[in-house]
């Protein structure tokens, strides 16, 4: 199994949030540290959305539903900004990188030639790459691959694009299936090489017959990452999400993970893959309770952590996160359950961002710089960045 490369101490953050029914967040770890100490700050009130605020995000979210399909480029436009979050870090960093996580890293649905050369972002593309090539020498990128062949070639990608050739000193790859625990498995060969998965987890290898590959090693992420304190985190495993969630338990518990993105999709469940026309059955949606975005959500929040969909957004907004934490919950929300009020003619496919709650520069940067960077990308002559829900929502 994987174990942590780093030989360096435990890191300091810059705020660690603290339980929910807690009234007080953690500040920061005292520098240098090798336990957990903490000194204590007043946090927030978890935010209190109106019936007005609430109506205006499901109204914006259903006009603009098209934007949550991952293939709309939300979240990789969002990945090449959050080198932003760094200013939360700096002073906290001993000098040294910050840590980022990509699980199921593969590169999937390009030709062998722009595999080595592309320049702009494709939803098939590896968002490791991306983030190597924003953070560069600030960040060490530690990629999860279960599938050799993929593993090789995004070692391979990274020394061979202009974008990332002058950091691979930075990047990592583990041939390396990830879960809920440290031990052995296989690949899960589930159609075609994009939705390959680890055998044990759940997802698609829990309910489609999938052929047995080459034997893997597996880790949690609370083993790989003991002790440290990741910015950013992304998983992407066909379903298995539930499984990696389990084994960030300490990580998540400790809120040692700035931000975290999550893959939520067609695999989550067997149900999830009826035709877009037809809504779940209330038989269904009961089958499919315990692994739904509001049971996820629920989940994170527990552990301290606030849940966005991620909208592609407009001309206007730029990359959206909208909220599906706390009190802006709401069924309809419930993508997976009935997608043709979004979207048509194509699988359930989102994602998510979850964001340490009690963290304010964290959150400060990320609803301001790093949004505000995804319109500045696409931005048109003449408009100005305007986020959805601010006249309605105090807060978000």
């Amino acid at each position: 199994p994987a174990t942590n490369p780093r030989k360096r101490g435990p890191r300091a953050w810059h705020t660690v949030p603290p339980p929910p029914s807690s009234a007080a967040c953690v500040t920061r770890r005292t520098r240098g540290s090798s336990d957990h100490s903490m000194q204590s700050a007043p946090c927030p009130t978890p935010c209190q959305p109106s019936a007005l605020c609430r109506a205006a995000v499901l109204d914006w979210s259903v006009h603009h539903g098209g934007g949550f399909i991952a293939r709309s480029l939300g979240l990789k436009r969002l990945t090449v900004q959050l080198h932003r979050l760094l200013r939360c870090f700096e002073d906290n960093l001993d000098g040294g990188p910050a840590l980022i996580i990509d699980v199921g890293a593969g590169i999937h649905g390009l030709s062998r030639e722009w595999v080595f050369r592309v320049k702009n972002l494709h939803d098939d593309d590896s968002d490791s790459l991306w983030l190597l090539g924003s953070f560069g020498s600030r960040a060490s990128v530690h990629a999860f691959e279960a599938n050799a062949a993929k593993a090789a070639e995004l070692r391979a990608a990274a020394a061979a694009r202009p974008l990332t050739s002058k950091f691979t000193d930075r990047f990592t790859v583990h041939n390396v299936g990830v879960g809920a625990a440290s031990g052995t498995s296989s690949v899960a060969r589930c159609g075609g090489a994009n939705t390959w998965s680890v055998h044990g987890n759940a997802g698609v290898a829990s309910f489609m017959k999938c052929g047995r590959g080459d034997e893997v090693n597996t880790t949690s992420l609370d083993d790989f990452a003991a002790g440290e304190a990741p910015l950013y985190v992304k998983v992407d495993v066909e379903g298995g999400e539930w499984d990696v969630l389990r084994g960030m338990h300490h990580l998540l518990r400790e809120r040692r993970v700035a931000v975290a993105s999550f893959e939520y999709a067609v695999n989550w469940h067997a149900a999830f893959h009826r035709p877009s026309r037809h809504a779940l059955t209330e038989e269904e949606r009961a089958s499919a309770k315990d692994v739904s975005l509001h049971a996820f959500q629920s989940r994170l929040g527990a552990y301290g952590y606030d849940t966005y969909l991620v909208n592609a957004g407009d001309a206007d907004s730029g990359v959206v996160l909208v909220p599906v934490h706390g009190e802006f919950w709401q069924d309809e929300l419930e993508i997976c359950y009935n997608r043709s009020r979004f979207y048509d003619n194509t699988h359930c496919w989102n994602d998510l961002l979850a964001v340490r709650r009690c963290d304010a520069c964290t959150r400060d940067t990320l609803f301001g710089e790093v949004l505000r960077g995804t319109w500045e990308q696409q931005r048109w002559k003449g408009t100005r960045w305007r986020p959805p829900f601010q006249q309605a929502c105090s807060c978000v």
